[in-house]
C-alpha cells in the first residue's frame, strides 16, 4: 500500500504520501541524497512552521493541479456531448418501455 500511496499521481503530479507527510520515502534505497525533511540549528516552533508551510504549498499545488485536470476533462466529455432537444407540452414522441413496470398480464397490452 506504501508503495502506491508514494507514486506520483497523474492529475496533481505529486504522490499521496507526500501530500500528506512533505516527504517521499524511497522504498529501496535509490534516490541517494534526500532533501532534509528538518533543518537542524532552528528552534522546534521555527521547524514546525517550515513543516507546516511546506505542507500548505503542497496542498495549494495539489488543488490548482486537480482544477487543472478537470478543466481539461470537462473539456473532452464535452467534445462528444450533443445538444438535448427540448420537448413541449403536446408534442408526440416515442416512449422505450424496457423499465416501464406495469401490473398487465403480457407486455403485448401495453
Amino acid at each position: 500500500m506504501l508503495a502506491i500511496n508514494n507514486w506520483n499521481a497523474t492529475s496533481i503530479g505529486i504522490s499521496p504520501f507526500f501530500l500528506t507527510y512533505s516527504y517521499n520515502i524511497d522504498l529501496l534505497g535509490l534516490a541517494g541524497r534526500r532533501e532534509e525533511l528538518r533543518t537542524t540549528g532552528n528552534s522546534l516552533v521555527a521547524r514546525g512552521e517550515a513543516f507546516i508551510a511546506k505542507l500548505k504549498e503542497a496542498v495549494e499545488v495539489a488543488q490548482a493541479a486537480i482544477a487543472t485536470a478537470q478543466e481539461r476533462q470537462e473539456e473532452y466529455a464535452n467534445r462528444a456531448r450533443q445538444v438535448a432537444e427540448q420537448f413541449r407540452v403536446g408534442d408526440k414522441v416515442w416512449l422505450r418501455l424496457s423499465n416501464v413496470k406495469t401490473n398487465r398480464p403480457t407486455k403485448k397490452l401495453d
